[in-house]
């Protein structure tokens, strides 16, 4: 979870005028439903410095957290967006640091 403030209002809730919160899973909640939370708010959410897509732990429609969250990770080829599984974003990611360390020895040779 990458939004500390969105993490606070997940965990304690928004204020609201004279000291009234409305939300809020609290502090003694387990970990997947402060996650759940914090997806419902729109959290920013990376696993390995992938990003996972909003969604993967709220049922926006059902209004409630999974049951069973399965995340779904989101890459960009070629200047699209695309949802995948988290092998599969690994191994692209691994794929584009392959090619921009040898783009990186082409450059240093041609100097």
């Amino acid at each position: 979870m990458e939004n500390e403030d969105k993490v606070k209002r997940a965990i304690y809730g928004t204020d609201l005028d004279r000291g009234r919160q409305i939300g809020g899973v609290g502090e003694k909640a387990a970990p997947e439903l402060i996650i759940a939370e914090y997806d419902r708010l729109g959290g920013f959410i990376t696993k390995n410095g992938l990003k996972v897509k909003n969604g993967s732990f709220y049922d926006i429609l059902k209004k409630e957290p999974k049951k069973e969250p399965t995340p779904i990770f989101i890459e960009s080829v070629e200047g699209e967006l695309i949802e995948m599984t988290e092998e599969g974003a690994e191994t692209l990611r691994k794929a584009k640091e392959q090619v921009a360390g040898v783009k990186t020895k082409k450059i240093k040779k041609r100097k």
